[in-house]
């Protein structure tokens, strides 16, 4: 299922259908491929690989956007986590300072057992502000959740054993960039927290910032750290993940 989703929002993606749009740019078309990866052998054998596609489409009245990415990772040759999320945007008047969006979500997590988790909902999103060298947004957003696990379970801080858990979400986010060297090093950050309106114990949230210096007018190298915590998970699974890793990004958006 995820990667038949996948190559459906890729193909979707590539005929200019379905879009990524920067944070503050207007561009037509844009398009950022992302990648990192390690792969060790001799007295450890693992690999970690974790990509990333972001494309865009950007018009005065409807604007779209995806965001896709995958993490694979094995040691000794077993699997140890397999991630997919897919976030899409259909922007109305993207140019003004307040605007209204319809977010769907995809998502599936080997680790923490997620077997495919949608989410889908009315949104809207605030420039707090807007200069040349400094961005930064806030966007609240309502959105119907659906998430099917591998089998069944018992989970913590929630009194179901089930295969699934339907709810209501509250999403709020924050998003910032600030060039530091006008052209050459930037900083994005961005953090999300998403309530159950029916269960208070089922929340989660997500912080990620990368540090991108500039290569070229499309290449760049980047620093990331990447964190996450679900507070309703299987029994045995561990609420928070955490990475910090190194890459290169190739594209139009900055």
């Amino acid at each position: 299922m995820r990667k038949v989703i996948f190559l459906f929002l890729l193909s979707l993606s590539l005929g200019d259908a379905f879009a990524q749009l920067n944070e503050s740019d207007t561009l037509r078309f844009g398009y950022k491929f992302t990648t990192t990866g390690l792969i060790q052998s001799g007295n450890v054998r693992q690999v970690v690989l974790s990509s990333g596609l972001d494309i865009l489409h950007y018009s005065p009245v409807i604007s779209l956007r995806t965001i896709n990415s995958n993490v694979y990772q094995t040691f000794y040759g077993v699997k140890t986590d397999e991630n997919f999320i897919s976030k899409n945007f259909v922007y109305y008047a993207y140019q003004n300072s307040v605007y209204p969006y319809i977010m769907t979500w995809f998502e599936t997590n080997y680790r923490r057992k997620i077997d495919f988790r949608y989410q889908i909902g009315p949104g809207i999103s605030f420039r707090v502000v807007n200069k040349k060298n400094q961005l930064l947004k806030l966007s609240l957003t309502s959105t119907y959740e659906h998430s099917s696990f591998s089998k069944v379970f018992a989970f913590e801080n929630y009194n179901k054993i089930s295969d699934e858990i339907n709810t209501w979400r509250v999403t709020s986010r924050l998003f910032g960039r600030t060039s530091i060297v006008e052209n050459n090093l930037q900083l994005n950050y961005e953090f999300w927290f998403q309530q159950s309106i029916q269960d208070a114990n089922n929340y989660r949230f997500h912080y990620q910032s990368n540090l991108v210096f500039s290569l070229s007018k499309k290449l760049n190298i980047l620093a990331a750290i990447d964190g996450s915590y679900e507070n309703i998970i299987p029994i045995g699974v561990k609420h928070d993940d955490f990475k910090f890793t190194f890459g290169i990004s190739y594209g139009n958006i900055k």
